[in-house]
């Protein structure tokens, strides 16, 4: 019968991707383990790890992916623990990071496809219209942001998404794509005419921090 209150270590091994051996030895506290998580064990004598145990080592993996050994991923955990930090707060941190990668590879992406199809302007248009709807996602209204920018009409629109357009913009992939869609310079000339356009530093931070 399956165990329902928990996941076995094959199916740990398959949703984290970490070795068997290296869950086995996070576990264990003997020679050689590192004492890492303490699952329970299930009604037939087998470790059910749970959504703690599952985060934990997903932790684990992560930082094995930065090259760092069992020990030394146990002497960071400790610390953090020692210095008030839970899981939750790494988890966070390493979110973080990988959304950051994340918006890196969208950008390298971008400028590698638009480089691809340099003589078709329909096409350029339609990886600039795809990017700008993944980054807005529905925090924002950008039906008719593809029109302004091809008109550098920016006018009774929200100071939000003029932000929104300058950080696009501030992007070397986003700006090549327009480049190679409007021309030579183009990039540049919608960079002046927003800044002209936007309010102080401060109310754009604030707008960042709200949009984010």
């Amino acid at each position: 019968m399956e165990d329902l209150h928990g996941w076995t270590i094959s199916q740990v091994e398959d949703l984290i991707g970490l070795p068997r051996r290296d869950i086995q030895r996070c576990c264990y506290t003997g020679k050689g383990g590192v004492a890492l998580l303490f699952p329970a064990d299930s009604t037939w004598g087998r470790r059910a790890y749970s959504p703690d145990d599952l985060a934990r080592l997903y932790l684990v993996a992560r930082m094995k992916d930065r090259g760092m050994s069992l020990p030394e991923i146990k002497r960071e955990l400790d610390g953090s623990e020692a210095a008030g930090n839970g899981d939750d707060v790494l988890l966070g941190d390493c979110a973080s990071r990988l959304f950051e990668a994340r918006e890196q590879i969208e950008n390298l992406l971008l400028s590698a496809q638009v480089l691809l199809c340099s003589d078709d302007p329909r096409a350029i248009k339609s990886l600039i219209s795809n990017y700008i709807c993944r980054s807005a996602g529905a925090k924002l209204d950008c039906s008719d942001l593809l029109e302004r920018l091809q008109l550098f009409d920016f006018d009774n629109t929200s100071s939000e998404l003029r932000i929104f357009t300058l950080q696009l913009l501030d992007t070397p992939g986003f700006a090549l794509a327009i480049e190679l869609w409007l021309g030579p310079g183009s990039a540049e000339r919608l960079v002046d005419s927003l800044s002209k356009k936007v309010p102080d530093s401060t109310a754009i931070n604030r707008s960042q921090r709200e949009m984010q």
